[in-house]
């Protein structure tokens, strides 16, 4: 054998090893590279419109593959045909529609994208499928029939949501139509169900001989649902040309969704329900319809309350095979401490799903709370007494705690009505912390170096907070005596002119009504008239005083015992026409009413209890007034 012959076998023998080392031919899915469209033009009857799509590869087809044509307001299935290769195999898919007279279409007739396998295949050798989309092309050129009827509008329009259950469908053409035979179909988009069967001929269809076709469904259609018109061709006719109208495909041309929730469909037992803080309530949620495909209904569980209101679970399942069974879920009112203004929170039930009917609904659950908390202020016990003093003064103490836990803080501040006590703090805080913690304020009566006596003081309090129940509270008023720690001194020996005015102009409201401050002082120029008040007893008629100056005796008493009464609530005693039952206590007490309100010391008094004090001087001043 000689070296090339060797050679050369070697070289076979190596070249099949290699081939067989390598793995097997790897076949690509085919796909289509051109589209080539129907050539424009207008199209009647006899003619056809056709779409051809090259594919990179030889494919088999098998089965009734179609493209959908829209024409007009309705989608044909363009039938497939093409010319293969001898054993079946083809690069052009051919796809054509035959123009029929109630074909209508002047803006173009739409070859729609994907491939329609309708249960049969397009595949390759290797057993690889067709990539079925395609770029749809611009076919506003390609019209058919297009003087033949069409619809210029819809109503509801396509796509429209928010629609009335009641709605009526209403069709409006370019020419005067009218029922010819056949069916309007209100179909349900999500299972595609009939929902409506509308018989064009002595149905609820009326308009005929017009260009506007209205259709009253006769019962209502459902809320929150989404719905389709579908009428074959022929239903309506052009009543001048004869010619059929070519229908409606309603998903593409005309649907539509009623307005509502959809709450129905996933219904809580018990919708409404009433608990007490700390209990549980248990929920069952039925479907009302069931479940379409090989799937199940996951219904959410949430609420804007959790503080009030919370579910063992966030959500529950029904699957198609139990859709009639009840999911289950617990709530719990939360017991918290809270005097709440709201009591009834809300509950909201999600579908979440592929099952179209069911997806995105809701549902509530009302839940009315029974509160246990009541918000309140524990007031404190009224103070007795407390004493001025430069270092050491008496107090007394305050303490204050709520009933319940506030949703903000609530601030309490003291006053003083006379500004005679001081507090400390001068307010304390409440918190959602520190609520059942109880807060004092010291109370201390305030050192002026006046004399004034025994006397007292109304404290007050302001309630703050934006918690609502808390701030229309109020707490009562604490009356507070505050002991005196100076002594009364003498500042003069004689009135002051612009007191004794003011003491007598206050009168007038005490004394009897016929009566006015005159009636008690009658200044008069007869220097005839002369009586000393400061000695002897007065038997309460007019008298004169010195200088001329008449004073009804009695009327003046009843002003004085008036005055200590109503506004000191000091009874003077008896009137009994003299000046005897104003004892020295007596007008002791009336010298700390005359410090207190307008800051003047009378002075002394006689052993004898006798107003002295009341001089010539002071009621000349009186009767010297303007």
């Amino acid at each position: 054998m000689n070296h090339k012959k060797r050679i050369n076998i070697l070289s076979g023998i190596v070249a099949l090893v290699i081939f067989a080392m390598l793995p097997p031919f790897a076949h690509a899915a085919p796909v289509i590279t051109t589209v080539t469209p129907q050539a424009d033009g207008t199209y009647t009857t006899s003619f056809g419109i056709n779409l051809q799509l090259t594919v990179d590869d030889i494919v088999t087809v098998t089965g009734e593959p179609y493209v959908e044509f829209l024409i007009g307001s309705r989608v044909y299935q363009a039938i497939h045909f093409s010319t293969g290769f001898p054993g079946g195999g083809v690069t052009v898919l051919g796809f054509v529609e035959g123009v029929e007279s109630y074909h209508a279409d002047s803006d173009g007739v739409e070859m729609l994208s994907p491939i329609i396998l309708n249960g049969g295949t397009i595949r390759n050798a290797g057993s690889e499928d067709l990539v079925l989309t395609f770029t749809e092309p611009n076919t506003s050129g390609v019209l058919a029939n297009p003087n033949g009827s069409e619809v210029v509008t819809f109503s509801p329009s396509h796509n429209e949501t928010g629609v009335s259950v009641d709605t009526n469908l209403v069709m409006t053409f370019d020419e005067t139509v009218g029922a010819a035979s056949g069916n309007v179909l209100i179909k349900r988009a999500y299972d595609d169900a009939i929902i409506q069967t509308i018989d064009v001929a002595g149905g609820p269809v009326s308009g005929n001989g017009t260009t506007t076709i209205t259709i009253n469904p006769e019962t209502d259609l459902d809320p929150a649902t989404t719905y389709y018109v579908d009428m074959n061709e022929g239903v309506f006719r052009d009543t001048d040309s004869g010619t059929d109208f070519g229908g409606v495909s309603g998903e593409y041309f005309w649907t539509f969704t009623t307005a509502g929730t959809g709450s129905g469909r996933i219904a809580p037992s018990p919708s409404t329900v009433t608990v007490a803080e700390g209990d549980t309530v248990d929920i069952g949620v039925l479907l009302d319809q069931p479940i379409v495909g090989d799937t199940e209904v996951q219904i959410d569980i949430s609420s804007a309350d959790t503080n009030r209101i919370t579910s063992n679970v966030s959500s529950i399942t029904i699957d198609a095979d139990t859709w009639e069974q009840s999911g289950n879920f617990t709530l719990t009112a939360v017991d918290d401490d809270i005097d709440n203004v709201s009591n009834q929170v809300v509950v909201t039930l999600t579908a979440n799903t592929t099952a179209a009917y069911y997806d995105g609904f809701e549902n509530t659950v009302t839940v009315t709370i029974t509160d246990d908390d009541t918000a309140g202020i524990t007031a404190p016990i009224p103070i007795q007494s407390v004493t001025e003093h430069p270092t050491s003064p008496t107090i007394d103490t305050m303490s204050f705690v709520l009933d319940s836990e506030p949703t903000d803080d609530v601030v309490i501040t003291p006053s003083s009505l006379r500004n005679q006590v001081s507090f400390s703090p001068t307010s304390i805080t409440f918190t959602s912390a520190n609520w059942d913690d109880q807060q004092s304020i010291t109370t201390s009566a305030i050192d002026d170096n006046n004399y004034e006596g025994t006397h007292s003081d109304t404290i007050t309090f302001s309630i703050s907070s934006t918690d609502a129940i808390y701030a229309a509270l109020s707490l009562d008023d604490v009356p507070v005596t505050i002991i005196d720690d100076e002594q009364p001194t003498r500042s003069g020996s004689r009135m002051n002119p612009v007191v004794v005015r003011q003491l007598f102009a206050d009168a007038e409201s005490s004394i009897e009504e016929e009566s006015t401050i005159d009636d008690v002082i009658q200044c008069t120029q007869d220097q005839s008239l002369t009586q000393n008040l400061t000695r002897g007893a007065i038997d309460g008629r007019p008298h004169a005083y010195a200088g001329g100056i008449v004073i009804d005796v009695a009327r003046l008493q009843n002003y004085i015992n008036q005055i200590l009464k109503d506004r000191y609530s000091f009874a003077a005693g008896p009137i009994d026409g003299m000046f005897g039952p104003l004892t020295k206590q007596g007008v002791v007490r009336m010298q700390q009413v005359l410090i207190n309100e307008y800051g003047y010391d009378l002075g002394p008094f006689g052993a004898d209890g006798i107003v002295g004090p009341m001089t010539r001087s002071a009621i000349n001043a009186w009767c010297s007034r303007e």
